[in-house]
């Protein structure tokens, strides 16, 4: 009985590897969420390859046919010409705040409260100016708008002689009413992206200026406003950024106001409690 199991234990192994069902290969690890104010968190990877996608080069392109570059208040500068030309701009402009930002808050002597502190013209005049055009904020309605003869059409086919009425009580009925609704939504779905940006940002600011304020009792609030279209531009407050018209009303705007509350900020940044910092809207 012994010999018996002992060459039934044999035979087992022997067949082993060609019984046993093959391991499926676990699912991939999960990257990790970047942090809010790293380059990560807003898709820039500063590291990596050059950018060479044929769609982001066709959007630059379309971009300084459609868009005016916003303006900053020290200059002229010019829109970048390739979209790796693009990232690495975002990039520096990052790395720039980042360093202003560390620097403010090694300060061990409050900074003069009439004047804009460095990382304050950094952001305003560099980052989110850069940001803003990359997608697309200030783009006419036409450059989004649904062209009027996909519309006229549905028109018409919604005025067929009855002997054709059958054809909108069914499938083509509806495919006809669900194009006008995908027509409709795509006016929208545009200013919905920028929308969802302008938070992503906010949030990822709001997290790199934390260092500018007490660790246990203060808070960062970054804002963007936007001045209604038809607005007198005289009477915006802020007044609008260096560069933009100062008459006239309000047709679109490049960049938003900038609005940054420091609640408790350190010594070293400002000797009032709290510090408010605004930048008018770029307009044409």
């Amino acid at each position: 009985m012994d010999i018996l199991w002992s060459l039934r234990r044999l035979w087992a192994w022997l067949l082993g590897p060609f019984t046993a069902l093959p391991a499926l290969p676990g699912p991939p690890p999960m990257a990790p969420i970047p942090e809010p104010g790293t380059l990560g968190f807003v898709g820039l990877d500063a590291g990596g390859a050059a950018v060479s996608d044929l769609k982001l080069f066709g959007w630059l392109k379309h971009l300084q046919s459609e868009v005016p570059f916003p303006q900053p208040s020290y200059g002229r500068v010019e829109p970048p010409a390739t979209p790796a030309e693009l990232i690495e701009r975002l990039s520096d402009a990052h790395r720039a705040l980042e360093e202003a930002v560390a620097l403010s808050a090694s300060r061990e002597h409050p900074s003069d409260a009439d004047i804009e502190p460095e990382w304050f013209v950094v952001l305003a005049d560099q980052l989110v100016p850069l940001m803003c055009w990359y997608v697309g904020l200030g783009l006419p309605p036409t450059a989004v708008a649904v062209p009027q003869g996909l519309i006229d059409l549905v028109n018409r086919a919604k005025k067929l002689p009855m002997g054709f009425s059958h054809l909108l009580d069914g499938r083509v009925g509806d495919s006809i009413e669900s194009f006008r609704e995908q027509l409709e939504r795509s006016k929208s779905r545009h200013a919905e992206m920028q929308a969802a940006n302008l938070v992503i940002w906010q949030v990822q600011l709001e997290a790199m200026l934390r260092p500018l304020v007490d660790r246990e009792r203060g808070s960062v609030s970054v804002t963007f406003g936007f001045p209604p279209p038809g607005a007198r531009i005289a009477d915006l407050v802020p007044p609008p950024a260096a560069g933009s018209p100062t008459h006239g009303n309000v047709t679109r705007v490049l960049v938003p106001a900038l609005l940054v509350t420091l609640d408790a900020p350190l010594p070293g940044v400002s000797a009032t409690d709290p510090m408010h910092l605004s930048r008018g809207p770029h307009l044409t």
